[in-house]
């Protein structure tokens, strides 16, 4: 089972960003990007966590999420998948 640590959505909904918890290492997680209209996954990066995340995201965690989400929705050289 995936442990989704957190999600929202960007731009009225057009875009899903999760992240979601490394089965191989708890102190990291991949940050997702999807297309919610066609399912697309546009970007899958491996990033630390700050803390573990045992009760979720840090602060510093979420500003560096929502940061590249926008960033990669903006740019699509910004796009990769790991």
């Amino acid at each position: 089972m995936t442990d989704v640590i957190w999600q929202n959505s960007l731009d009225k909904g057009k875009w899903a960003v999760s992240v979601t918890r490394a089965d191989d290492n708890e102190r990291e997680a991949y940050l997702e990007v999807t297309e919610i209209a066609s399912g697309t996954l546009i970007h899958r990066e491996r990033m630390p966590l700050l803390y573990g995340a045992p009760f979720g995201l840090d602060v510093e965690d979420v500003a560096y999420v929502q940061t590249r989400a926008v960033d990669v929705v903006d740019d699509p050289d910004e796009r990769l998948i790991q």
